[in-house]
């Protein structure tokens, strides 16, 4: 935790210019057949510093995973009219597991799994809050290539928003749909 905590304290300033865009999100996720949430900030610095933070949880009869991310990008013009971005990040995943292995004194084994892994990240993305906001992208983590897609638009041209995403890798599908809020 004081690692988690060190890198906040990192990216504070980031957090708090006002000249700044803020994107605050809660989506359903479906990843390969199983429903879970999502939760994620996006911070833009003066059109061409973007922060993400993230968070996403499963849960499936015995076993449950989450995972948290943070992400530092650059944009080459400014992302409130449309650019191409690069950047890393930093993603800490949690798997569970809890099985009964029965008997006459009804044991149970509980396994727990974490992997920390660093990524690369390339797009082009627009977020002003005007209009259709959008971020196309490639995150390479581990060898391996996601592809992804997130949309949000205005609700009664107010502050509040919906989302609509998809990633795919060779292994994994996502779909996601919730609720911003651009403040």
């Amino acid at each position: 935790m004081p690692k988690k905590g060190f890198i906040l304290f990192l990216i504070f300033p980031v957090l708090c210019h006002a000249n700044n865009v803020h994107m605050i999100s809660a989506s359903a996720v479906e990843q390969d057949s199983t429903v879970g949430y999502s939760l994620g900030y996006t911070g833009i610095n003066n059109g061409r510093y973007i922060t993400t933070l993230g968070y996403k949880h499963f849960s499936e009869d015995d076993w449950n995973s989450s995972a948290y991310s943070l992400g530092i990008n650059r944009a080459l013009d400014s992302v409130y009219t449309g650019s191409f971005y690069m950047g890393i990040g930093f993603a800490d995943v949690r798997v569970a597991s809890r099985q009964n292995i029965g008997g006459s004194q009804n044991l149970k084994i509980f396994v727990e799994a974490t992997d920390q892994r660093g990524f690369a990240r390339l797009g082009y993305s627009k977020l002003s809050g005007v209009g259709i906001d959008y971020d196309y992208s490639l995150v390479s983590m581990d060898g391996k290539t996601t592809l992804g897609a997130l949309w949000r638009g205005a609700i009664s041209n107010s502050n509040f928003g919906w989302l609509l995403g998809v990633d795919s890798n060779s292994d994994v599908d996502t779909v996601s749909a919730g609720i911003s809020a651009i403040f």
